[in-house]
């Protein structure tokens, strides 16, 4: 749990973050935006929403030291319901 709120407030922290690049800023802001859908949407399905390349969100995710989209989905999903 404690790894899972960890993530949520790095995500929050670079959506409110205006030192941050615009598009990490985006993408956070997104998947707080589609937390409820995320769970049953792939990859391809998220990416295409949001007009974002694989290689940026990659990028993203791989600095939230998340090691795929899936393990990303899962804490956003039920993390978001806990807090």
């Amino acid at each position: 749990m404690i790894y899972t709120m960890t993530i949520l407030d790095n995500v929050l922290d670079i959506a409110n973050n205006f030192n941050i690049s615009s598009n990490d800023r985006y993408i956070a802001y997104k998947l707080f935006e589609y937390c409820d859908e995320i769970e049953k949407m792939t990859l391809t399905e998220f990416l295409d929403k949001i007009n974002i390349s694989t290689s940026q969100f990659k990028k993203f995710y791989q600095n939230l030291n998340c090691n795929n989209y899936n393990a990303l989905k899962k804490i956003l999903h039920y993390g978001v319901k806990f807090v």
